[in-house]
């Protein structure tokens, strides 16, 4: 995270310790840490960054023929796809943090 932006001191406790949330930060980029989940972690440690869309259409459930036809990489695992709660989205500023979703 370092390398890729600055997280104001405020936030930075809470950005460490949040689960399943995307952050919005001042220069406009968005991050989420990747979870203790060791083959995950292992897996993104092997790039330096990597970015992803969502899988389904704004406010529609998940389509796996949707997800597979608007991607150019697909990477499978053993667990299947399916649809999951949505991840927090918080909007964070110099000053103030805002809920998203």
């Amino acid at each position: 995270m370092k390398n890729h932006t600055r997280i104001p001191n405020k936030y930075k406790k809470i950005v460490r310790k949040s689960k399943n949330t995307t952050f919005i930060y001042p220069n406009k980029n968005s991050y989420r840490v990747v979870s203790k989940d060791l083959f995950h972690h292992n897996f993104i440690n092997k790039f330096d960054s990597m970015y992803s869309t969502s899988a389904n259409e704004t406010n529609k459930k998940f389509s796996e023929s949707y997800a597979i036809s608007n991607s150019e990489i697909i990477l499978f695992t053993k667990s299947d796809f399916e649809e999951k709660k949505s991840s927090r989205i918080y909007k964070i500023s110099k000053n103030n943090i805002i809920k998203l979703r």
